[in-house]
């Protein structure tokens, strides 16, 4: 069964929080009541052109002849567009290449306003025989192409004439409508489900006409594009095919484009400053009067020209702003969003350049962040990376470091991302500065202006008591890359926190143009569905996983026992579940603090037992914990041993 497999693996943040999911997804099987042959009037489908094979649990093919093209084929649901507002589809197919010729579409999946293959909103596998290459298009109803990429023939597990037939391949794209007219956000997932891999993940912006943005009725869809002749396959396979429409709910926080803005320092739109009124400035006409050409806030302090215009240096060093309107209290499920645009002037030749820092912050302008220190940006104060100002935050950080420092492109470098205040030293990953648009950092005529990227930063308020499930996703919408970064972050203060603010902060100084440009600031929550169970049990949770040995038995062979996975907060499930055994007690030296987590189920016991000789085994009782918590969320305990024994062995044994 590939049911669900292309759904779970790689979908954006649209799919991952909606509600009211109407899910639908065909095999074509004889269970489903599909019987060998034309597909038209099976289960209410439509399409002449495909034929249904109920072997092997099921599968259409595309047989259409040279004189039929964009023939398409609908099932009987349809999407109601006025009680939802994010739309997906998706199939996973497999195909045969013929060597000879082919330069034209494979398969598509289809979005349209009517049951109607043409002019849908439509996310194409193309073929480009010439250059041994596949090519993934989406293509709006207007015929505007967005996320257009091209791929090699071996990641289909294709090799020409030696091994012509494909692996599995799931393609898909989800649509939510956005913040005005005829404004899609759009995800799309390309993934080889025979080698389980992610071949591409783009997420975007995109318009449509009005007729599908108005339609009050969506229709999701498979076309053949042209036929086999013409685009040099064969045995194109359907293996399932999926559609869902959800209801994606958000609270808006802000959206600012600068467009109605006037400089010269930005101190508009609910914002206080971090110190001073001198962090950036909007770029207008240079008068301080709106016009129709493009405003964005800059901050490039040694970018003489622009300050001029201000006769004086409007973008200094050490500044910041903070958003006044809070963030409110955010449940259990929620999630974070806040994306911008950013472009990023490169220094000629620099090793830890920190550029933007972007904070989730506890505190207000008036609190100062949390701390005494006025001067607070991503884990730091004014002398330096404090951890203790780190625990009042999350947020990333932005920085440029040489080729030898984080293994970028030689010799120019990459842009290194920071995910984590407290350890503001660890990176998340590095972006190659020349897939950024950037290369010959060092030339005087080198290009040290990226593309105009779209950033997107998450934070997820899991069910995981004080972890936050982090992440960063940067885009360049010129060369459709797009990298993520995450990470897991347990920071009990904001867990907590009432209300939040969005910091917005630059620590370093910039030389000549370096510096960076900020548009399209947007943030929302986006509402979880979270429902606290009853009475949660281990029966419960290994119905929910999956687990198919007893309580005693290792499933994912990690060397912890399912129960203990449980009890834990682990993965029992393989191949994921044997990196992954839950929160695992830790002990702190200097305090004796022996932390442990435990889950919210309220049969559980649990004690702590120590012994300073481990040959004798004779362990002695420091404490009992009976969990009264019930709804299996995951809590955190301390066991307190002092520090003066020489040596000491610890662990939890479980009822």
């Amino acid at each position: 069964m590939m049911k669900g497999q292309l759904i779970t693996a790689a979908w954006g943040i649209a799919l991952a929080f909606s509600v009211s999911a109407e899910a639908i997804t065909y095999e074509f099987s004889e269970v489903e009541g599909f019987t060998n042959g034309v597909l038209s009037g099976q289960a209410g489908w439509s399409g002449e052109a495909y034929s249904v094979n109920t072997n092997d649990n099921g599968s259409i093919m595309i047989d259409n002849d040279p004189a039929q093209q964009w023939i398409a084929a609908f099932p009987s649901e349809s999407f109601d567009a006025e009680s939802n507002n994010c739309f997906f589809v998706s199939n996973i197919v497999s195909w045969t290449q013929v060597e000879t010729n082919g330069d034209n579409s494979i398969f598509n999946v289809i979005i349209n306003d009517s049951k109607s293959g043409e002019t849908p909103c439509r996310l194409s596998l193309e073929r480009r025989a010439n250059y041994s290459q596949y090519v993934l298009n989406l293509k709006s109803d207007d015929g505007s192409s967005n996320g257009w990429k091209f791929f090699p023939e071996n990641l289909f597990g294709v090799n020409g004439s030696v091994d012509p037939d494909s692996d599995e391949i799931g393609f898909g794209f989800s649509l939510t409508k956005g913040r005005v007219q005829n404004e899609w956000i759009y995800s799309i997932t390309l993934e080889n489900i025979t080698s389980n891999s992610i071949l591409y993940a783009l997420s975007g912006t995109m318009t449509s006409t009005s007729n599908l943005y108005d339609s009050a009725v969506l229709y999701a869809g498979i076309s053949s594009g042209v036929s086999s002749a013409l685009n040099g396959t064969s045995n194109r396979v359907i293996k399932s095919f999926s559609m869902e429409g959800s209801y994606i709910n958000y609270d808006i926080i802000f959206d600012i484009d600068f467009q109605d803005m006037l400089g010269p320092i930005w101190n508009q739109y609910h914002t206080a400053p971090l110190r001073a009124w001198v962090y950036a400035h909007i770029t207008t006409n240079g008068n301080g009067v709106s016009d129709s050409s493009d405003h964005y806030l800059e901050h490039r302090p040694g970018f003489s020209t622009n300050n001029a215009a201000w006769a004086g240096d409007r973008d200094q060093v050490r500044r910041g702003m903070l958003f006044t309107n809070s963030i409110p209290e955010m449940d259990i499920s929620d999630t974070y969003e806040f994306s911008m645009d950013y472009r990023m002037f490169a220094e000629n030749s620099v090793t830890d350049q920190k550029f933007v820092d972007v904070i989730l912050t506890t505190n207000n302008y008036t609190g100062n962040w949390g701390t005494p220190s006025s001067e607070q940006c991503f884990g730091q104060g004014e002398e330096g990376l404090d951890p203790a100002i780190g625990a009042y935050q999350l947020g990333f950080r932005l920085e440029q470091d040489n080729w030898t420092g984080v293994g970028g492109a030689w010799p120019d470098g990459g842009m290194k991302i920071r995910l984590d205040p407290v350890n503001a030293e660890a990176h998340a990953g590095v972006i190659n500065l020349n897939e950024l648009g950037i290369t010959n950092i060092t030339d005087v005529a080198g290009d040290l202006e990226s593309d105009t990227l779209h950033l997107i930063y998450v934070a997820e308020k899991t069910t995981n008591v004080n972890v936050w499930a982090c992440s960063l996703t940067v885009s360049n919408p010129v060369n459709q890359m797009s990298w993520t970064f995450s990470e897991d972050l347990t920071n009990a203060i904001v867990y907590e926190a009432a209300e939040l603010y969005l910091g917005l902060a630059s620590r370093d100084g910039f030389n000549g143009i370096a510096g960076y440009e900020l548009d399209n600031l947007y943030s929302r929550i986006i509402n979880g569905t979270y429902v606290p169970a009853v009475n949660w049990s281990y029966a419960l949770w290994a119905d929910e996983k999956g687990v198919t040995g007893t309580a005693t038995e290792d499933d994912d062979g990690d060397g912890l026992n399912n129960y203990g996975e449980y009890i834990f907060g682990g993965d029992p499930v393989p191949p994921n579940g044997s990196e992954d055994q839950g929160i695992l007690p830790v002990f702190n030296a200097e305090t004796g603090e022996y932390i442990f987590s435990l889950v919210g189920d309220d049969t559980v016991v649990a004690h702590v037992l120590s012994t300073d000789n481990l040959i004798i085994d004779s362990w002695a009782t420091n404490e009992t914990v009976r969990v009264t918590e019930t709804d299996g969320l995951m809590y955190a305990y301390t066991n307190l041993n002092g520090t003066a024994a020489e040596r000491k062995f610890l662990k939890i044994e479980v009822e």
